[in-house]
């Protein structure tokens, strides 16, 4: 094996290992008068949740020029306007299941949007990102695709004799 492909497996095992015991945050806050950690594990997106957060995705419409033509006026109102789908997709990614997500995504969206820093955020979205795993997901849809057996196929590619 050359160094190229040694990399390329240890990228893997290293991806199959933060996909099985997902990624620990810890976020600082208040419970009544007194500081408080709250111990947050964002695990692989089942499919169902990984549908909820695509829908959400497809909500976000950024304008590259507008950010570089005034960023600071573009960051405030990308601010006030996303603030919360983004605490949607922390909550979402973080409660992980349907009935979870039915039940309490609109109350952890409220929290997240109160205990969530930029910074925060960004590491946040950065773990979600890298947890749904849509690499495999797509891998999966390929496979099935490329195995259609009722599909017609070319004559000339059968290896029959006639």
């Amino acid at each position: 094996m050359d160094d190229e492909e040694i990399k390329k497996k240890v990228e893997r095992q290293a991806l199959n290992t933060l996909l099985s015991r997902g990624l620990y945050f810890e976020i600082p806050g208040r419970l009544f008068f007194k500081r408080h950690t709250w111990k947050v594990t964002i695990r692989q997106q089942l499919l169902g949740s990984l549908d909820y957060l695509t829908d959400l995705y497809l909500q976000i419409d950024i304008d590259e020029d507008k950010i570089k033509a005034n960023p600071e006026k573009e960051a405030r109102r990308l601010a006030g306007q996303y603030a919360k789908l983004m605490a949607r997709v922390v909550a979402i990614a973080f409660l992980n299941s349907k009935w979870k997500i039915r039940l309490f995504s609109r109350y952890m969206t409220n929290w997240f949007l109160w205990k969530l820093t930029p910074q925060r955020l960004f590491d946040l979205t950065l773990a979600i990102k890298t947890l749904s795993n849509t690499a495999d997901f797509v891998g999966s849809i390929r496979s099935i695709a490329l195995v259609r057996t009722t599909a017609p196929r070319d004559p000339a590619d059968r290896i029959e004799e006639e």
